[in-house]
């Protein structure tokens, strides 16, 4: 009996029906370790920041799959095609190297980077007014200042 629920746990644990998560954590985990070698820049991550919302999309395309084999395979390709798309787009954006060799095989790749806006100077992901407060030692006042 105790065989029969680990082989169950087991085959759960272990299954390929999530693979979504799994991917972005391990393709971040490189991107981690790739830049505390010095091999990307840190600003890598502001070009990938608006991004984010696909993540989301790609798994809501995972949940329309199912447990439809052919529907799960498009999927996959898709996933892949869209997420090197977006790590390449953003490693172009701060490698100079990367950015000419895409635009020699690819004459409209200007065109293309030109689409997405840059990323703002907030550092924080939404945008808007940062209110911050200051407040003079000696007299106790406080005044809110808008960035």
């Amino acid at each position: 009996m105790t065989e029969e629920k680990e082989n169950l746990t087991e085959k759960k644990c272990c299954s390929s029906s999530n693979w979504v998560l799994p991917l972005i954590l391990v393709l971040g985990g490189v991107v981690l370790l790739f830049n505390n070698f010095g091999a990307i820049s840190w600003t890598f991550w502001n070009n990938l920041w608006p991004f984010w919302p696909v993540g989301i999309s790609i798994c809501g395309l995972e949940l329309l799959a199912g447990k439809n084999a052919l529907a799960r395979l498009i999927t996959f390709l898709i996933t892949i095609v869209v997420i090197v798309a977006i790590f390449t787009f953003a490693l172009a954006k701060t490698n100079a190297s990367v950015n000419n060799f895409i635009n020699r095989y690819l004459p409209q790749w200007e065109n293309i980077k030109n689409v997405v806006p840059e990323p703002s100077d907030n550092p924080l992901p939404f945008k808007g007014d940062r209110k911050i407060f200051r407040c003079d030692p000696q007299t106790g006042e406080c005044k809110a200042i808008y960035k």
